[in-house]
């Protein structure tokens, strides 16, 4: 199924795989019920449900072309219908193609919370007491397969005897609620047992009818479970010192305290997502493994380069399967088989098989993803309220190009943080922007009339746990954007104002802003090449409880990049936009506004030449990309860096656009604006990457210098600026020019005013 369709109750499936030999060629031929995913050479595809599907017949079908046929009925409460063509190949022994459709009837029932919550934070759920809520809303499982309730299969006696005695003689595995994890390496290792005997191999998979009761004590002690969990601070909501060790023995001066497992958790918030149907497509599909991320406890750091390039790619953000329990907890120990059998109460592992407890569990992570959520949207809302005061926050590194390295101050995370005391006032009202996001999800969730409807008073648990984890998330947000801000905020001003495309207005820029680096993780270890500690050196990696590797995968620093990356780009073309003006004004009078005793016909020359002395409107001097610049200037480095590269790009010749234009009318050649257009090749510049290669302005290259993107195609906008600019004073000059011929008095003299017109940004 999809990923973000979801089934109200489990339902009964049955998937059998089937190897024999037919001649001297092997088979492998998949005998599928409702659709479920069939063969080992090819996934099964994606199948959509549709709701209120009337009970029909079900019907499924196997061919192969080799001599053997069979042929697979079943009786269904749903519609569904299979067809599978298996060819033998001798040459690569098995090879299935698949298709498969299904539509599958959805029902699900959902219950408003209405108790209260009587657990405190300090007190663990147990099967005795009292729930938050006496009807919670019941979990969405997506399965991976196709579900269906009482499905029955027989086998066709059309078989061959020869067929039938080795389905006889199959070993066969049963599997009972397998996650598709299990199934595939179920698959796996038949098919392996298969090649490597000969036997025949019988893989059933079966999804079995569980209904979910809401109502039910187990039910309402997995949704209180989830909360006390988070509370408390278990598993993946416990917190560390970010410069001490075992997070409580700070080494040095300084130590900053967050969540220790931003990744883990985020994993978590993830599985929520998914399962409320969240969109997905722009998080990381990496198939992350510890050894990745650097999640060591001796050594938190030894990943400081990754190259991201060499892992998994998955289907699902980080290849996670919401139909295992395990996708969903906060705290995975358990407490009833560790060490020496002691630790206390029991928890989500304890009842692994309780169904029931494990849809009430997942039913709170979905609120408290769905509480999160409303965060970054109220952030975002926020941020673009206030664009110049965040932009104008964090100072340009000029030397933050594709290959650099990210700097992670460690030292310096809580004196730079956004709610430090020594914070300058603009971080300060940052840090409030962020509260106010937090304080605004929580009216949401204590909103009856709310989506985000969470029953309990402020106390309760469930209440609790989503305003504690929103209060963790400010406090890493603070420490963590100051120190890895700079390079990404830096890194986009220079290689995206500075490149031609920007030119062409709003969609150029937005193509560039959503592409170079989808996610955090992306743009760290695919265009900038990692991270590296400041002061610390090689020391980093014996100090600290937080592996700072997992923390660019995480899922909130994505959420977090996209809302900053965001921010910044509107920002930024405000300002941008506003520079590209003032040029064009100023190429139609030929001065700068910047200097008006300097001719604009020797603005390029003097900047190539390396006299970048001309002054701004306020006579301060003008803010280029290949100086660095303090934080408060972020907005003029924008407009003043645009304009130049309007300057650069709109006069790319030895000779002045509109004096080429005026020199073309007045001598009656034709209009010829090719001279000015732009290409990938006379767009070549150096300084855009680490090892100073010359590149062509328009393409983006990688950490290791290859290309990573080519926006070559994308100059069409502002080659179409170009020839509008050169056609207006061509025909201008031309339209003077008959006038006085009509009259050639004084009175046949006129002048041409060209303008250009600027719209608002809405």
């Amino acid at each position: 199924m999809g990923k973000n369709n979801r089934l109200g109750q489990a339902s009964k499936v049955s998937e059998h795989f089937k190897m024999y030999k037919d001649g001297k060629t092997w088979v492998f031929a998949g005998l599928a019920m409702l659709s479920l995913g069939i063969g080992l050479a090819n996934p099964a595809k994606d199948v959509h449900a549709d709701e209120n599907t009337p009970p029909v017949t079900n019907a499924a079908s196997v061919n192969s072309s080799a001599d053997s046929k069979e042929e697979v009925s079943a009786v269904s409460g749903t519609s569904s219908e299979a067809d599978v063509n298996s060819s033998a190949d001798p040459a690569t022994k098995t090879a299935v193609s698949s298709e498969a459709t299904s539509s599958v009837s959805e029902s699900a029932t959902v219950s408003s919370a209405t108790e209260k919550s009587s657990a405190s934070s300090s007190t663990a759920p147990s099967a005795t007491a009292q729930s938050s809520a006496s009807n919670f809303a019941a979990p969405s499982a997506t399965v991976q397969s196709s579900a269906a309730s009482n499905s029955v299969a027989t086998v066709s006696d059309a078989v061959s005897s020869g067929t039938a005695n080795k389905k006889a003689d199959a070993n066969v595995t049963n599997l009972v609620n397998p996650t598709s994890t299990e199934l595939n390496n179920t698959k796996s290792e038949a098919e392996s047992t298969y090649l490597a005997t000969g036997q025949a191999q019988v893989v059933t998979a079966t999804k079995a009818t569980v209904p979910i009761d809401t109502t039910s004590q187990s039910y309402k002690n997995g949704y209180a479970q989830a909360s006390y969990d988070i509370v408390e601070k278990k598993g993946l909501a416990s917190t560390a010192n970010n410069v001490g060790v075992a997070g409580s023995i700070t080494l040095v001066p300084g130590g900053y305290t967050t969540l220790r497992n931003l990744y883990g958790l985020g994993k978590v918030y993830e599985a929520g997502r998914i399962a409320n149907g969240v969109d997905t497509s722009k998080d990381v599909h990496l198939d992350i493994s510890p050894e990745t991320v650097g999640n060591s406890v001796l050594l938190p750091y030894p990943q400081v380069h990754v190259d991201i390039s060499k892992i998994t790619k998955t289907d699902i953000p980080y290849g996670i399967d919401i139909s295992d329990p395990k996708a969903w907890w906060v705290d995975s120990v358990d407490v009833d088989n560790n060490f020496l059998g002691f630790g206390g109460t029991d928890n989500a592992p304890d009842h692994l098989d309780d169904v029931n407890y494990q849809a009430g569990y997942q039913a709170y992570i979905k609120l408290w993803a769905k509480a999160q959520d409303a965060y970054f949207e109220a952030l975002g809302a926020g941020l673009k309220d206030n664009l110049a005061l965040y932009a104008n926050s964090i100072a340009y590194n000029k030397d933050a190009v594709s290959g650099s390295n990210m700097p992670a101050d460690v030292l310096g995370i809580a004196s730079n943080a956004f709610n430090s005391a020594l914070a300058s006032n603009d971080k300060k009202n940052i840090w409030t922007i962020y509260q106010n996001a937090a304080t605004a999800a929580m009216k949401t969730v204590q909103d009856v009339n709310s989506p985000n409807y969470v029953a309990g008073d402020a106390n309760s648990n469930a209440v609790k746990a989503i305003s504690d984890t929103l209060w963790q998330l400010n406090q890493a947000f603070a420490a963590y954007i100051p120190m890895f801000q700079p390079a990404i905020q830096s890194y986009m001003e220079k290689a995206i104002l500075g490149n031609p495309v920007s030119l062409g207005g709003q969609n150029d820029w937005d193509v560039q802003f959503l592409n170079d680096g989808t996610t955090f993780a992306d743009i760290t270890y695919t265009i900038m090449n990692g991270y590296a500690y400041q002061d610390l050196g090689a020391l980093a990696t014996q100090i600290g409880d937080v592996p700072f590797a997992s923390i660019f995968f995480s899922q909130y620093i994505t959420n977090i990049y996209t809302s900053i990356r965001n921010t910044i780009e509107r920002a930024d073309y405000i300002a941008g936009i506003d520079g590209e003006n003032d040029y064009l004004h100023d190429l139609l009078q030929n001065k700068t506004a910047f200097d008006p005793s300097t001719s604009l016909t020797n603005l390029k020359t003097t900047i190539v030449e390396g006299k970048d002395l001309l002054s701004d409107h306020n006579g301060g001097k003008l803010a280029l990309f290949t100086d660095n610049h303090d934080a408060k200037d972020t907005t003029k480095l924008a407009h003043d860096g645009f304009y130049m590269t309007t300057a650069t790009y709109l006069n790319n010749s030895t000779e002045n656009i509109k004096q080429a234009a005026f020199q073309a009318a007045i001598s009656g050649k034709t209009q010829d604006v090719s001279q000015f257009l732009l290409t990938k090749t006379n767009t070549m510049v150096k300084n855009l990457n680490s090892a100073g290669k010359s590149q062509s302005a328009t393409v983006v290259l990688d950490n290791k210098g290859n290309e990573y993107s080519d926006y070559s195609d994308n100059l069409t906008d502002t080659n179409a600026l170009i020839k509008s600019v050169y056609d207006a004073e061509y025909q201008a000059v031309q339209k003077a020019m008959a006038d006085y011929k009509a009259d050639p008095t004084t009175a046949g003299k006129k002048s041409y005013k060209i303008v250009y017109t600027q719209y608002s940004d809405n």
